[in-house]
């Protein structure tokens, strides 16, 4: 029962901050900034998704049948090697078309 009271508190506590960062991130920037910050904030969401390409249902799903602590170690040892090489690769995929992806995303010249 503690544990759960906790984590709920710890939920409110994370969601009331990050509310706050928000409030002062949309006055110091207005209208116009805030927007492209949610649009560059979801950008970035959705390549981060990317990156993990599916690792986590493979983490989990192995995870759950996995009896022995070293070989859960490997595994997730491996799917953050991928995800992290995956990751780089995307950087500098993104690095290399920036001006293009900057035209076609954010509509900017």
């Amino acid at each position: 029962m503690r544990r759960t009271i906790y984590i709920g508190f710890s939920f409110g506590y994370k969601t009331l901050c990050s509310l706050i960062v928000l409030r002062v991130l949309a006055v110091e920037f207005g209208e116009a900034g805030f927007g492209y910050l949610a649009q560059y904030m979801a950008f970035l969401a959705i390549i981060f998704g990317l990156s993990l390409g599916g690792a986590t249902n493979f983490l989990i799903r192995n995870l759950s049948v996995s009896h022995g602590f070293e070989k859960s170690q490997n595994e997730i040892s491996v799917v953050f090697s991928y995800s992290f090489i995956f990751l780089c690769v995307m950087t500098l995929v993104l690095i290399c078309l920036k001006k293009q992806l900057e035209e076609f995303v954010f509509y900017s010249e």
